[in-house]
């Protein structure tokens, strides 16, 4: 059996948006849904109750003992049945053939990663469109330059390699997705990516949600440097320094409604890191 977690947290918004799309999927095989409740104040648990003639193996999971979405994710997973895990998140919307995709790929690899499409949910973005994940082929243009990841809102997980590196790291409120690829990749089982499991992925609309969020991500990226330098993550100080080049040469963007949030990515990013730097006393930028 497979179970598809789903961390929750005052997600009435988009939850019954992301049920119904799970609903509809087409597999065959047996599946179960636990939704991992963080302590929500809002309909969201209504929201999930009125699911469950819809998907019969829907089970919701206490998880308000431990904040954060790692720690609903380790929460849903210890409760989980199946013999593997697809992991995906309130605010986004799985397509048509997702589970049937990640299934199949769990059936012969323990970490799969799929998809990411960010152009349905977010119309505007002049860079809105569909994200592969990171893989050793597209080392140039990872980030980070360093092993392959993917997102928690994208992935499947057999529950042998996730026990076995103890899940998420709870500690990280940012990058926590990242780190467990990595873990997992460390601990002997490759990454595989599937393309054929595609999640349409909501990005944040405000300026004030892109800086909080990606600044939170820049703050995080230092502690994943700390943790996995001695195992081969390089610094790129040369990428930082043209990142904050970029910001100077592009601010004009600030004003430009169709490419502010792009630059205000990259500049919370920016500055997150810089303060985590601080923070830890470890340049990295």
């Amino acid at each position: 059996m497979l179970s598809v977690v789903i961390p929750v947290f005052n997600g009435a918004d988009t939850l019954d948006e992301q049920l119904a799309s799970l609903a509809a999927q087409d597999y065959e095989g047996e599946w179960e849904l636990v939704i991992s409740d963080n302590g929500s104040q809002d309909a969201s648990l209504a929201i999930a109750r009125q699911w469950s003639d819809r998907l019969p193996m829907l089970r919701i999971v206490d998880a308000s003992e431990r904040r954060g979405c790692a720690a609903a994710d380790n929460i849903g997973a210890l409760e989980a049945r199946g013999a593997a895990l697809a992991f995906c998140d309130q605010d986004d919307i799985v397509q048509p053939g997702w589970l049937t995709s990640i299934a199949r790929a769990l059936e012969s690899h323990d970490l799969v990663v799929g998809a990411n499409d960010f152009a349905s949910l977010n119309p505007g973005e002049p860079e809105a469109g569909r994200s592969q994940p990171s893989t050793a082929k597209r080392r140039t243009s990872d980030f980070y330059d360093f092993l392959p990841w993917g997102l928690s809102c994208n992935m499947g997980v057999s529950t042998q390699a996730f026990r076995a590196v103890g899940g998420f790291d709870e500690r990280l409120r940012g990058g926590d997705d990242v780190d467990l690829c990595w873990r997992i990749q460390l601990a002997g089982y490759p990454l595989h990516v599937e393309p054929g499991a595609v999640v349409a992925k909501r990005r944040r609309s405000t300026v004030r949600g892109v800086w909080s969020q990606h600044f939170n991500y820049g703050v995080h990226d230092v502690t994943l440097f700390e943790k996995f330098r001695a195992d081969g993550m390089p610094r790129r100080l040369d990428r930082g320094v043209r990142r904050w080049a970029w910001l100077v040469v592009h601010v004009a963007d600030l004003i430009r409604p169709e490419k502010r949030n792009s630059w205000v990515r990259v500049a919370a990013g920016q500055s997150g890191r810089l303060v985590g730097s601080l923070r830890r006393h470890t340049l990295y930028l």
